[in-house]
């Protein structure tokens, strides 16, 4: 009977540190945050190295079969940037081609979509972008 609790009791955390969804920002090639998906942090940055920031997204999910969206939007929700992921590509690397000042003079929120590549599940189902960072202009 002792055998069985301690099963049902250790079975969660295997199961919890199989599956990661996690993020890192880096600036200049370095880690300077990091989270969970859900755990949406705040990050100031100046918009003359906004050029050097890269945003990265991890999943080891089991089922692969997820289209995923690397979406910048405002404090309003208004889409400002979209960059769908490869498979094999983890993040995007921000460019000042697509983010000049007059973009940057208010808080960006960096959002993660994950949407089923099957179109058939997809169409079932509602997907919604999960923050991740606000990166906010530093004067």
């Amino acid at each position: 009977m002792k055998k069985i609790f301690i099963l049902l009791y250790i079975i969660p955390f295997f199961i919890q540190a199989q599956t990661t969804n996690t993020w890192q920002l880096l600036f200049n090639k370095k880690v300077v945050l990091k989270g969970d998906v859900g755990e949406m942090k705040s990050y100031k940055v100046s918009p003359k190295n906004i050029g050097h920031i890269t945003i990265k997204h991890f999943s080891n999910d089991a089922n692969k079969s997820f289209d995923k969206n690397i979406i910048i939007m405002d404090t309003n929700r208004v889409e400002v940037f979209r960059k769908p992921l490869k498979k094999n590509e983890s993040g995007m690397l921000f460019s000042k081609k697509n983010f000049d000042s007059k973009i940057f003079s208010k808080p960006l929120i960096v959002y993660i979509l994950s949407i089923p590549a099957d179109k058939k599940i997809a169409a079932a189902i509602k997907v919604a972008p999960v923050a991740l960072v606000k990166l906010i202009p530093k004067n």
